[in-house]
């Protein structure tokens, strides 16, 4: 991934964890089709992944979410194509 796309991501989570909302970096970092699953269910799409973040974060009072670290704290820097692995706490 690109230092810039990188740069987006981190945007796009600095605002999602400062409003609890899906913002303009949201928009810009996630595609459209996007495809995400956890244990409650399966979203297709960008909006349905909104959706559910911000849903999520106003039913449990906050969400914080950070790019993943490896096992000694570092921000783990494997290439992943064109992705970046975050992990909601």
């Amino acid at each position: 991934m690109s230092a810039a796309n990188v740069r987006l991501a981190h945007r796009a989570i600095g605002e999602f964890n400062e409003t609890r909302r899906c913002g303009p970096a949201f928009e810009a970092c996630i595609h459209p089709d996007v495809s995400f699953e956890d244990e409650i269910g399966a979203y297709d799409t960008r909006d349905q992944v909104r959706d559910f973040l911000e849903g999520f974060a106003d039913a449990i009072g906050g969400l914080q979410v950070e790019i993943s670290k490896d096992a000694r704290g570092r921000r783990n820097r494997r290439p992943r194509g064109d992705s970046v692995r975050a992990r909601l706490r």
